[in-house]
Parts: structure tokens; C-alpha cells; sequence
């Protein structure tokens, strides 16, 4: 995402959030508005949406992957995330009865976030923590701007786990998969 707008002139509720247009998410009862991604966000977002997708349909698997603007009830989830309503930027989710027509009311299996100039704080921060008290299973950040990628799996407490110029980066929740983001963080 290109800019960020954080606002607080009232109390926002999820269901306020849920009822806007665009890529608009709830942080502590914080709006935040963003608006059109990046080429580079979008070459990210599609190279793992992609490989989780045909990962999946290789082995005959059930679960659904989720790319931008799909919305996570973080307030149905866990306790200390009720004035929290995301939009992550790719999201597994393997117990479909989570999903309905207005987003995921579950826990995700997975979730990656692409940092931008004004999501970067919030995707190593209060986003983090909030996906740690949900169980989320794996997190990534991908930082284009420091071209790092870093994976949080609840099994290590969220323990970051640091990829420089990674060529592979191994998904931990299924075997024998890897993505390749090197042609998108290698340092020119």
C-alpha cells in the first residue's frame, strides 16, 4: 500500500469497518485507511497466494486461500482483539466452516502481510501479537523495504525466525513445500 491515514475522531466497530469501501482495517479501535498496493506488493501477495493455492489442489486439499480485502473478525476470535478488524494480505483457512460471505470468523492456519510505508509498524506489532492470541499457526511478514522476510510459528511462542535474500522459504504447516521469493527480496 502506497499511504496510510490513522484516525480516531470515535469509537469504530467492527461491524463500522466491515461497512466501508476499500482497504480499511480496525487497530485498537484505530482506523486505519490505506490506499492502491504497490506493483511489487502485488507480485508478493500473488507469488504466495499462488503456490499455497496449487500446493493445495496438488494434494487433493480442502483448504481456502484468501488474497486482500477479505476480512478477519479478529473481535469473534480472541480475547484483547475485540477493537480489531483486519484485512490481511493472504490468509489459509482450513476449517472452511469459518468462512462466510462477510470473511473469515475463525482462526486462519496461515497469514502473510506485505509491509508498506503505512502498514510496516503495525504488521511487526499489534498485528503480530494479535495473530499470536488468535493461534494463527504461521505468520509472515514480508518487508520489502529491508527485503528480509520473517516467519512466526505459534509452536516457537512467535519466536522470529529471520529469511536475508531468501531463495526458499519452507511453509511449516505443510510438508514439502517452499516458496521462492528471491527474484522479489534479493538485493540488487
Amino acid at each position: 500500500m502506497m499511504s496510510g491515514i490513522m484516525e480516531k475522531e470515535r469509537d469504530y466497530t467492527p461491524e463500522d469497518v466491515y461497512l466501508m469501501k476499500g482497504h480499511v482495517e480496525l487497530i485498537d479501535g484505530n482506523l486505519l485507511i490505506t490506499d492502491s498496493t504497490s506493483p511489487m506488493h502485488n507480485f508478493v501477495t500473488s507469488e504466495i497466494a499462488d503456490s499455497l493455492r496449487a500446493y493445495i489442489k496438488s494434494n487433493r486439499g480442502s483448504c481456502k486461500v484468501m488474497q486482500e480485502n477479505v476480512a478477519l473478525w479478529c473481535n469473534e476470535i480472541a480475547d484483547g482483539c475485540s477493537k480489531d478488524f483486519y484485512q490481511p494480505d493472504i490468509m489459509l483457512v482450513c476449517d472452511t466452516s469459518k468462512i462466510d460471505e462477510k470473511g473469515v470468523h475463525g482462526t486462519p492456519d496461515f497469514i502473510a502481510e506485505v509491509t508498506s510505508p503505512a502498514t510496516r509498524a503495525f504488521d511487526y506489532g499489534e498485528k503480530k501479537e494479535a495473530y499470536r492470541r488468535m493461534g494463527v499457526r504461521e505468520y509472515w511478514i514480508i518487508d520489502l523495504k529491508n527485503m528480509i522476510a520473517v516467519k512466526h510459528l505459534l509452536e516457537n511462542n512467535y519466536d522470529p525466525e529471520f529469511y536475508i535474500s531468501p531463495t526458499q522459504i519452507d511453509v511449516s504447516i505443510y510438508e514439502n513445500l517452499s516458496i521462492n521469493l528471491s527474484e522479489y527480496l534479493s538485493k540488487q
